[in-house]
C-alpha cells in the first residue's frame, strides 16, 4: 500500500503544481482593483467583485432584443373568451376549416377544449395536419390574437395534375419542367 502511495506522489505533486499555475493565471487576468483578500491568515481565499456582472456590451445589447419575451408571463392555459368568440363552435368556425367544424360535438366545454393536447386530439381521430393547425391556433388565441388575423384557409385542389399542359402559349413543350425544350 505504501509503495502505491509513493508511486502516486509525483502525480499528486504535478496536479497541485498545475492548479497553482492556474491560480496565478486567473489572478493575472483579473484587475487588481477587483480582487480583495477576505482574510489575512489565508492568502489563497480571494473574492471577486463585479467580475460576473461586467458582461461585454454586445451580450447585453443582444438581450435587449429578447427582453419582451423574457419578462412576459406565460399565457393562461384556458383563456378568457375574447374577440366575440365565447364558444368552441365559434372558435372552430372562425378558423375557416370545414373539417374542424365536426369537432364541436367532441368537446363539451370551453375548458375541456383548451385543456386538450396532441395525444387527446389524436385519440379523437383528428389527422395530423388538422391537429397541428388546431394546436397552433389555440396557442395564438391564448396569446390574445384574433383568429381573423391568423386563420388560413385550405388550398384548393389543382385542376391540372402534374407539370401542367404540354402546350403552353401556342408552343408544344417537351421534357421536364427545369429543362423545357420547345418545338
Amino acid at each position: 500500500m505504501i509503495n502505491q502511495i509513493k508511486k502516486l506522489n509525483p502525480f499528486i505533486k504535478s496536479i497541485s503544481h498545475s492548479s497553482n499555475q492556474f491560480k496565478n493565471q486567473f489572478h493575472s487576468s483579473i484587475p487588481s482593483s477587483q480582487l480583495t483578500s477576505t482574510s489575512t491568515s489565508i492568502p489563497n481565499q480571494i473574492s471577486i467583485k463585479n467580475h460576473i456582472s461586467n458582461q461585454p456590451q454586445s451580450q447585453s445589447q443582444s438581450l435587449i432584443k429578447f427582453k419582451p419575451f423574457i419578462n412576459k408571463p406565460a399565457p393562461e392555459r384556458i383563456p378568457n373568451p375574447h374577440h366575440s368568440i365565447e364558444t368552441v363552435e365559434k372558435f372552430l368556425s372562425s378558423l375557416k376549416r370545414p373539417n374542424l367544424l365536426d369537432l364541436k360535438s367532441k368537446f363539451d366545454s370551453w375548458n375541456q377544449f383548451f385543456e386538450s393536447n396532441g395525444t387527446l386530439l389524436k385519440s379523437k381521430s383528428i389527422n395530423p395536419k388538422e391537429r397541428r393547425y388546431l394546436l397552433w391556433a389555440m396557442e395564438l388565441f391564448r396569446h390574445g390574437k384574433d383568429p381573423k388575423e391568423f386563420a388560413v384557409k385550405l388550398k384548393k385542389k389543382k385542376v391540372i395534375r402534374g407539370w401542367g399542359p404540354r402546350v403552353q402559349n401556342g408552343k408544344r413543350l417537351r421534357g421536364k419542367p427545369g429543362g423545357r425544350i420547345t418545338l
